[in-house]
């Protein structure tokens, strides 16, 4: 039901654009753990934007350097207040 006022709570969002302006730091930055940029992205949002109670971060590596064929190797953290 939409009755004019903000019922999709645009003020309890994450402007994705910031998030995205983050990214660059990933690339500047040599990470030996796929946990350690997790954080790199899931600490910032939660400081950033104080409505934010938890925050999942999935990041995916497609090229690693196993003896076996992978498709490629992933991790997921959530960060919450």
């Amino acid at each position: 039901m939409n009755d004019g006022s903000d019922s999709e709570g645009l003020d309890r969002t994450v402007d994705c654009g910031v998030v995205i302006e983050e990214a660059p730091l990933l690339e500047r930055k040599e990470f030996q753990l796929l946990e350690a940029r997790a954080q790199t992205v899931g600490a910032p949002v939660l400081s950033r934007f104080p409505s934010v109670g938890e925050v999942t971060v999935t990041i995916f590596k497609p090229r690693v350097s196993v003896d076996r064929e992978v498709s490629g190797v992933s991790v997921e953290a959530t960060f919450s207040r």
